[in-house]
């Protein structure tokens, strides 16, 4: 496997890795796909809201609530699945690292994070599990609110 450039300015380079990569394999790969938002210099990403910074007082009940829940009889690894599927509900990438990292340390398979979007099919969810997630999906449901368009 090819070891990969870091940094924006290097995305072109990686481009160029990918496709001499794949070359044996589909040696007509560049010309089949159109892959110009590789090569583009793309916009730097805006900072977001630091709430330590500026809303302590609204963020700081949350941080107290989570707290008290975690010391509850729930259990630390049962918080931390809801808290991972909230952040699934929400789409939120830094909160799904975060969650994901924290419960494989408590010892979750990788199976079981996978499958959690769909965990109303995957047999390997408990009563109790299936309870809490039900239960987030019902309070935390972002589906109301109009979608972003992506495109323009």
């Amino acid at each position: 496997m090819p070891v990969l450039p870091k940094g924006r300015e290097a995305v072109s380079d990686t481009a160029e890795i990918f496709f001499d990569f794949f070359s044996p394999v589909c040696p007509d790969l560049k010309s089949r796909l159109s892959l110009g938002f590789l090569t583009q210099n793309l916009p730097k990403m805006k900072t977001r809201l630091n709430f330590f910074q500026k809303g302590q007082n609204a963020v700081k009940p949350l941080f107290n609530l989570n707290s008290y829940i975690k010391k509850s009889t729930l259990g630390h690894q049962l918080v931390e699945l809801v808290d991972f599927r909230i952040s699934q509900i929400n789409g939120c990438a830094y909160c799904l690292d975060m969650h994901s990292k924290e419960l494989r340390a408590m010892g979750e398979t990788e199976q079981r994070l996978y499958g959690m979007s769909a965990w109303r099919e995957a047999p390997y969810y408990n009563e109790r599990e299936r309870a809490a997630f039900a239960w987030a999906e019902a309070v935390n449901s972002l589906r109301s609110l109009p979608k972003r368009r992506l495109w323009t």
